[in-house]
């Protein structure tokens, strides 16, 4: 794909890859296969998250050895019923009421996840749309978890071969999985 982009809105972000994409700019040069997208992948993969941020980069990828998903379900409302307007309809704003956590090590544990492994929630859209889509016809938080666990577990981690591309939030700093690759294996 291809797109224009500026600097981030917030000049507080100083994060050497954030940018702006201007959505109307946004063309689609071509269909890459999952062995393409690998590629581009494995040309910029890190051995760890530490790897990454010693690197001076605030994201980037990695391979990780995955013990353990977990969805802590706070909320099934899809809608923020907390917040209404002036005629106390709700403005439409979607709640979301999932917490996704994988656990797991990098590829390199040394001196970043050799004594503890990583606890990290994950910021993909496609976790939250999962959830969306699940809670419209389940409410059983059990069941909830356990579909929410079929996809990100059992089948992404059992069937595919799995990245991680880490980054930064930019006022706190703190590391966070920003999007799961799952790709065919090769």
């Amino acid at each position: 794909m291809e797109a224009a982009v500026n600097p981030p809105e917030d000049k507080r972000d100083r994060r050497p890859e954030s940018r702006k994409v201007e959505l109307n700019t946004v063309k689609i040069l071509n269909k890459a296969t999952d062995d393409e997208i690998r590629g581009i992948v494995l040309r910029s993969l890190s051995p760890s998250v530490r790897a990454i941020q010693e690197s001076g980069a605030s994201l980037g990828f990695i391979k990780p050895k995955i013990t353990e998903f977990d969805c802590i379900v706070h909320s099934t409302e899809e809608l923020d019923k907390s917040r209404v307007d002036l005629f106390g309809r709700i403005p439409g704003k979607i709640k979301l009421g999932q917490e996704s956590r994988y656990k797991f090590y990098c590829e390199k544990r040394a001196g970043c996840c050799a004594d503890r492994l990583h606890n990290m929630e994950i910021h993909d859209w496609e976790a939250n749309e999962l959830f969306r889509s699940i809670i419209r016809t389940e409410k059983k938080t059990i069941l909830i978890r356990q579909k929410m666990r079929a996809k990100f577990y059992d089948w992404m981690v059992k069937e595919r071969d799995m990245y991680f591309m880490m980054g930064t939030h930019h006022v706190f700093k703190t590391w966070m999985i920003v999007s799961v690759l799952y790709l065919r294996k090769p």
